[in-house]
């Protein structure tokens, strides 16, 4: 009986739930509480979260900023200390 399931994705239907704007919502709100864990954790420098909407998928960045907030994440991981302790 198993060996007869078949699973097959539907491209166009995985491209329209990858694009979609619930698909934004989820991916904006995890860049936003990055962004905030971020700058919990680097004492209070500004990161900035923001998104958009690539040819296949939404996507969305978090980033320093200011300089000092840059420095600080290249000497001490910030960005990826934030990301690994934010569950989404």
């Amino acid at each position: 009986m198993a060996k007869d399931f078949r699973f097959v994705l539907n491209p166009s239907g995985v491209r329209e739930l990858l694009k979609s704007p619930e698909m934004a919502s989820i991916v904006n709100g995890a860049a936003e509480k990055i962004a905030a864990q971020a700058e919990t954790i680097s004492g209070g420098l500004p990161y900035e979260a923001g998104g958009g909407s690539g040819k296949n998928r939404v996507f969305a960045t978090v980033k320093s900023g200011s300089v000092h907030a840059y420095n600080k994440t290249r000497k001490e991981n910030i960005l990826e200390k934030a990301k690994r302790s934010v569950k989404v």
